[in-house]
């Protein structure tokens, strides 16, 4: 409310970072004259519910948008919000960016943890692991567009973090296959988790670049390529 002249108005007011100084900002719109009745107050959107509308527009935007267009302005129009929400959840792109990197890399570490979970028998789990490769391809941890953006960017470092887990998790996967004499492989575990990530990043790169999901076919052919190098038996 301010009063002017011996009347009171009303007023919405917003906070906002200004993204060339750094600085919070008030951003004051007029609403009308305050009357005896008591003000319609328009609910607020929960914090995490906006702060998700942001993260779900960073994502379908970056899908369509090279990372050098993409700005905070465009998110917060994408995610239905004013501009200067996105300050309050978001110090800049770059925070968001950050944010949904950590979140890909917590969600790859959750499905290589489903590896430990090796089934009684080896047909069952042959049939497991299949299944396994053939639903992280289906259903990548990072979206097509994340990770475009991740290559548009050169990040050595998240390339190198990324394959060190899926390293490690082969690795120890292929040592408690070979502890219950299921995996046929032979010598250190290292060389053939290496290549089994290869071939993951190979299809998820081309995923990415291609901008389309990959046919059934190359589906049920990465599967096979898993199966064959961790368990075939020659004849």
């Amino acid at each position: 409310m301010k009063k002017i002249g011996g009347r009171e108005y009303r007023y919405r007011v917003e906070s906002y970072r200004d993204p060339e100084t750094g600085r919070v900002r008030n951003r004051w719109t007029y609403i009308g004259r305050a009357s005896d009745e008591a003000p319609v107050v328009k609910r607020r959107r929960p914090a995490p519910q906006t702060r998700n509308l942001l993260i779900e527009a960073f994502l379908r935007l970056i899908d369509r948008t090279p990372w050098g267009e993409l700005t905070a302005g465009a998110i917060a129009v994408e995610a239905g919000v004013a501009h200067g929400t996105f300050y309050r959840y978001f110090h800049d792109r770059q925070e968001l960016l950050d944010h949904c990197t950590r979140r890909a890399n917590e969600m790859l570490d959750a499905r290589l943890v489903e590896l430990t979970a090796i089934a009684p028998t080896v047909d069952q789990e042959r049939a497991r692991l299949r299944a396994w490769v053939v639903d992280l391809m289906r259903r990548p941890v990072a979206p097509a567009g994340l990770m475009r953006t991740w290559s548009e960017l050169a990040l050595a470092s998240l390339r190198r973090t990324r394959r060190r887990a899926r390293i490690a998790a082969f690795s120890a996967y292929i040592a408690a296959l070979r502890e219950r004499s299921y995996a046929v492989a032979l010598g250190e575990p290292r060389p053939l988790a290496i290549a089994l990530t290869f071939q993951l990043e190979m299809l998820s790169r081309r995923t990415a670049h291609e901008q389309a999901l990959l046919s059934e076919d190359e589906y049920l052919a990465a599967a096979e390529t898993f199966d064959r190098l961790l368990f075939w038996r020659p004849p």
